[in-house]
């Protein structure tokens, strides 16, 4: 499935809602009668945003003006119970010159609570080729907040992320944040990053075309401290493609023993096409990172994802052996151009110099339905002997074919495996 199409199945679906939903919502306040149109706040457009989110009215609407809505850099500090619905045809852009601190968001929502925007597919552009430096001009940035919603927008082009969510020295983590039926392309930071969350649920959404400054992923899951929490991070039926960088990162290195164990989960979700040929990282699909020793405890799950059109490796991994456990439990591998000096799955010492363990893995069910080129999985150790054990990695990786079913080893010796009981096989073996 491409982009293009997507957007405009996503269009459709959303514009059959959201009359529906404008119609509930109206006869919802027509008792408290709160609905205000944002515009007639003031005659400039940012300011008359501003004093919206902060006025008594409930439920503001977003009119269709008759021309696109040129804004600057907004700031919502505490706003409380806002639903903002943005009409059919409404399109946002940024305005030119407007961003000229790095830091400044698009829509900045601090300390919010209870804010739902509903929009129908609603663009909302900034102007990415004005951006040359920094990488903190978001489109959504969600610091702080408790029950955040937003559904159906396309964020495009920002000077960083399409949405970031995390804290702030007043609140440790975002809460309650739904995204659903949103796309986020063309971003030069991430997709999306969500840097400290709590209960966040990503659904419906595509990931594409991130481009510009380094990571350059998909999403990127990156606490900055061990205070950052992850807990109940859920990705349901998203895409994620043609990014710069991974599809999905999840850099956790900064956490560790003495943080809240993470409990991220992928369902249903898509990898295609990730990690540009000029990035010079290690290039995968899905990269596990975690702090070479103590790291953070917890769980990730890839559950009905699937991995196709990837010329490189599916899973990279540089993570300690006994930090958060990842399960792939109905995980597909299909239409792989990966090149033959690649592994399928490539297990790496998380330090070459400091002691250390890798692992941490259960291939619950784990299909590949292509011949690979090379050996589907590799682990890798240090000639400094600083892996100590390969550990914790279990289940069944199943491939198609005559293929050679074999893990292969480098600079590390398997007779230093700790309940290592992975078996790969072929489709022809388990019949």
């Amino acid at each position: 499935m491409s982009v293009k199409p997507a957007i405009r199945k996503q269009r459709r679906i959303l514009f059959l809602l959201t009359p529906v939903v404008f119609a509930l919502l109206c006869s919802a306040v027509t008792v408290k009668a709160q609905v205000r149109y944002v515009h007639e706040f003031h005659q400039d457009l940012s300011k008359a945003f501003v004093l919206a989110m902060a006025s008594d009215a409930d439920t503001l609407v977003v009119s269709d003006l008759g021309q696109v809505w040129q804004l600057g850099p907004m700031r919502f500090e505490g706003a409380r119970n806002k639903t903002v619905v943005f009409e059919p045809g409404v399109e946002i852009e940024a305005i030119s010159g407007a961003f000229p601190r790095p830091t400044q968001a698009f829509f900045g929502f601090f300390n919010c609570r209870n804010i739902t925007l509903l929009g129908s597919a609603t663009p909302i552009r900034m102007l990415k080729e004005e951006y040359t430096k920094g990488e903190w001009r978001h489109i959504f940035l969600i610091r702080g907040c408790s029950g955040f919603r937003a559904d159906g927008f396309a964020l495009s082009d920002s000077g960083g992320d399409g949405i970031e969510i995390s804290g702030n020295t007043r609140v440790p983590y975002s809460e309650d944040v739904v995204i659903a039926n949103c796309t986020s392309i063309n971003n030069r930071r991430q997709g999306i990053s969500i840097i400290s969350g709590k209960s966040v649920y990503i659904r419906n959404c595509i990931f594409s075309e991130t481009k510009g400054t380094m990571p350059g992923a998909g999403a990127d899951l990156e606490p900055n401290k061990p205070e950052d929490v992850l807990d109940g991070i859920y990705f349901e039926n998203c895409r994620f493609e043609n990014n710069f960088n991974s599809g999905v990162k999840l850099a956790l290195h900064e956490l560790n023993t003495t943080s809240r164990p993470v409990d991220i989960r992928f369902s249903g979700c898509v990898l295609s096409n990730n990690f540009h040929p000029d990035n010079p990282r290690v290039p995968a699909e899905i990269t596990l990172l975690s702090s070479p020793v103590n790291g953070v405890k917890g769980k990730v799950v890839f559950e009905d994802c699937v991995v196709e059109n990837n010329s490189n490796m599916a899973v990279y991994a540089r993570k300690d052996g006994d930090a958060y456990q990842v399960e792939f439990r109905n995980f597909l591998v299909r239409k792989t151009r990966l090149k033959p000096e690649k592994p399928l799955v490539y297990l790496e010492v998380p330090d070459y110099r400091q002691e250390c363990t890798a692992g941490g893995f259960l291939f619950s069910s784990f299909y590949v339905d292509d011949n690979l080129p090379n050996d589907p999985l590799v682990v890798r150790g240090s000639r400094m002997g600083s892996l100590k054990a390969l550990r914790n990695v279990n289940g069944v990786i199943t491939l198609r074919g005559s293929q050679n079913p074999a893990i292969r080893y480098i600079n590390y010796d398997p007779e230093l495996n700790q309940e290592v009981g992975l078996r790969i096989v072929t489709r022809n073996q388990e019949d």
